[in-house]
């Protein structure tokens, strides 16, 4: 169970990750975490998926992670990405892009620094006919 605070003191805990990873000091950072984590405020993510299947000019999937970072149930940071999916040619498979990524630099920093790294999602095939694409 998290220790209770209120979105102030999340947003402020959020604030100073984000400043130390900044200012390069990792080693204090991430000695700050583990206290953060001892006391069960560490980073929570959530994630929600929005999906459109798009036909023109050919047929492709755009799928937007919409993505927050909470410390103690309490949305500190938000961004989203962007990913497609889509058939190579000549029967190569199903591939997967990340399109756009709109995390702060400062942000991917502290996830990198703390080995924090979020999973692709799984972007759904659209429903073509067989004859079109070999898997």
């Amino acid at each position: 169970m998290s220790k209770i605070i209120d979105k102030v003191e999340a947003a402020s805990i959020f604030k100073e990750l984000r400043s130390l990873t900044s200012s390069g000091d990792i080693s204090k950072l991430k000695q700050r975490y583990n206290l953060l984590m001892n006391e069960n405020l560490e980073l929570d993510f959530k994630s929600e998926e929005e999906v459109e299947f798009i036909d023109e000019p050919s047929q492709y999937t755009q799928l937007i992670q919409h993505n927050d970072i909470l410390i103690a149930d309490h949305v500190v940071y938000q961004w989203e990405v962007t990913y497609f999916g889509y058939y190579g040619g000549g029967g190569a498979g199903w591939f997967v892009e990340e399109e756009e990524n709109l995390i702060d630099v400062d942000v991917y920093n502290l996830l990198i620094e703390l080995g924090i790294y979020l999973d692709t999602p799984d972007v759904p095939k659209p429903e073509i006919d067989d004859e079109e694409v070999e898997d």
